[in-house]
This record gives structure tokens, sequence and C-alpha cells, in this order.
């Protein structure tokens, strides 16, 4: 089953048009294909997403003599083509994913390192929902029952309301975040899930955040950089030489020093709609992601929070406690502390088979 998703996913590659490249060719730069579920950044995988970017005044891909190509991929297609060498690596993953590649026989996708350590999903309801009991009877959107933000939702009003899914409210699946904004702007749904800054937009439009996930998941682990078994032994520089540019980013936005200019370059350079974010929606940005420390700014993530997370899943019903994978195998932080160690910083704690 996996050969088969492996050239269909290839062919889709092959047909997608030009590629999204960071950075100038050259022949002596080292390929890296990269697969993107879009180009915007995001709160769950921020300090990946501005190495990515490349407009950083200190540190970015563009500035490693990397010749990155970058492939938009959907959420399930990632796991699955760089556990199959399709790409080399991938970027934003969640555990839910990568569990479900691992266990439809994708044993070639790493976890290289964790983009955030807590949750960022939050609960926008249409303006008659005042509180999250309101939801009772309600219609909620998300991308498909098993994604993040349908488990978000799930959690929030498990845990906040004792509101169970199926039975207290009906999902319906609305593909992307534009279309469920506009299902939720028409009245059509009750509530959507979402994360910042995008509920800034739709509090300030009168719509209410009724449950922040955070309050009830104290440890969440998404956002993860994941890459190909084989070719990151291939090539260790590479992702050393990447993962230390992710790190500089997350330690950079760390530094209370730098607050203001990153609050700054949020605003400028971070994408609401067609438009610039702004100061003060940066403002409220910064707070949320990096004053939460919801960002993992040294990219560990610990196996306790790993295993919360399979731990949601199993709550879920969409795993069985015999069907956890191996985290010694799923996860190398190998390169992870070699990064580390170059940069000064304290290494972590890898994992390691009983």
């Amino acid at each position: 089953m996996i050969r088969r998703m492996t050239i269909s996913l290839f062919m889709a590659i092959l047909t997608m048009g030009p590629l999204s490249i960071a950075g100038a060719y050259a022949a002596d730069k080292p390929v890296v294909r990269l697969a993107v579920l879009s180009d915007d950044l995001t709160s769950f995988c921020l300090p990946l997403r501005i190495a990515v970017q490349g407009d950083h005044p200190l540190y970015a891909f563009a500035k490693d003599d990397i010749d990155l190509r970058t492939i938009h991929l959907s959420v399930s297609q990632t796991p699955v083509a760089v556990g199959t060498g399709d790409v080399d690596m991938g970027d934003c993953a969640g555990i839910s994913v990568v569990t479900q590649a691992w266990n439809k026989g994708a044993r070639d996708v790493t976890i290289l390192a964790a983009g955030a350590v807590k949750p960022a999903y939050v609960i926008i309801g249409g303006p008659k929902f005042k509180k999250m009991q309101d939801l009772k009877g309600a219609t909620i959107a998300s991308p498909g029952p098993q994604s993040t933000a349908a488990e978000a939702v799930d959690l929030i009003l498990k845990r906040g309301a004792k509101l169970e899914a199926g039975k207290d409210y009906t999902f319906v699946a609305a593909g992307t975040g534009a279309a469920r904004v506009a299902a939720l702007s028409a009245g059509r749904i009750g509530a959507i899930s979402t994360y910042p800054p995008y509920n800034y937009e739709l509090i300030d439009k009168g719509f209410n955040q009724l449950g922040d996930e955070l309050n009830f998941v104290p440890e969440y682990v998404s956002g993860c950089v994941i890459g190909n078994r084989k070719w990151a032994a291939a090539h260790p520089e590479v992702v050393v030489r990447m993962l230390k540019t992710v790190i500089q980013i997350a330690q950079w936005l760390k530094n209370p020093a730098n607050k203001d200019a990153a609050i700054d370059w949020f605003a400028e350079h971070y994408k609401l709609g067609r438009g610039k974010l702004g100061k003060a929606y940066a403002t409220r940005l910064y707070h949320d992601t990096v004053t939460e420390q919801r960002v993992a700014f040294d990219g560990y993530a610990s196996e306790a929070a790993l295993r919360a997370n399979l731990d949601i899943m199993h709550e879920r019903g969409y795993l069985k406690k015999e069907d956890y994978p191996p985290l010694d195998k799923m996860v190398d932080y190998s390169y992870l502390n070699r990064a580390l160690k170059e940069l000064g910083m304290p290494t972590v704690k890898e994992f390691r088979s009983n």
C-alpha cells in the first residue's frame, strides 16, 4: 500500500508545476526537498517556518548554503512521502499523522525535532454562543475526525464542558480553514477550532473564544521536523546545519531582549489574509506563542510529552495501546544533540531501546 502511495505522490509532485524554492540554486550546494503544507507562518512550527521563509535578518536556510526546494503536500501525505524518500524532510508534522504513517509501514520516517510542546488551538463560536456548554446540539466543522483541529475540539469540550462528540454535538468535514470560517460567518455551523493569530480577527468581528486547549492539555507535541532516516544518515551535516538554524531562531524569539524586534518582525512578515499582521496582533501573537512558552525552544519534546499525544489518540479511539510505535525507533534526537552541542547548549535525553 505504501509503495502504491509513493508512486501516486511522486507523480503528483511532478505534475504540481514549478516548485517553491528558497535560496539560489548552485551546483555546490546540497539539495534538500522539504514537504510543506503551505507557505504561511504557523504558530506551532514557527521557528522552522521562519527559517524557510528566509526573511529573518540573522537566521534562515537561505543563509546556510542549502538549495532548499519546498514541495506542497497535505498533512497526511507528508510523513508518507518522507518515509518512502520521495522527499527528504517535512515540516509541521503532528504526532498523529506520523504515527498513522509509521503503523502503515513508513518506517523510515523519523522525528528530528519538535516545533511546539504545548497546544495552540482554541474554539471559536458564533456570536450566539457565549460559553462552551452552549455548543450542546451544535454543529462544529473540522478538516476530518482525526485532524489536530478536531482533536482540539474533542478534548476542550470533553474536559471543559463534559460534551461528547457524536452525542452532544456533531462534527462535519470542511476541508480548508477558509471554508470553515465562511461556514461559521454564514451561521451554517456553530463553532470551529483555530489558532493564533487567526482567532484574533474572528474575535474582533464579534465571534467568541470559548476555550483554549492549553487549559485542558498541559503538554502537546506538534509542528515536528521529520526526515527520511536513510537520507539523514547520508547527509548528517545538512540535517545538523538546518536544525541549528531552527534552534537559533527559537532562541532569538525566547530572548526577552529581542521582544520588540520579534513583534516588529511578526507585524511586517506574518500574513493575515491578504495583508500584514500589524503591530497589535503581532503583540498578541508574541504573548500566545513565546511568553506562553508553547514553542519548543530547543527542539526537544520529552518521552512523557510524546506519550501524552499517543494517549490522546487512544482516548479518542484511534490507536490501540498495542499499536503505540516504539519512540526510540520513531524519534531520533542524535542530530538535534549535535546541533545543540555545536551551539554550546545543553543536550537532551535520547530515547533508547530497553
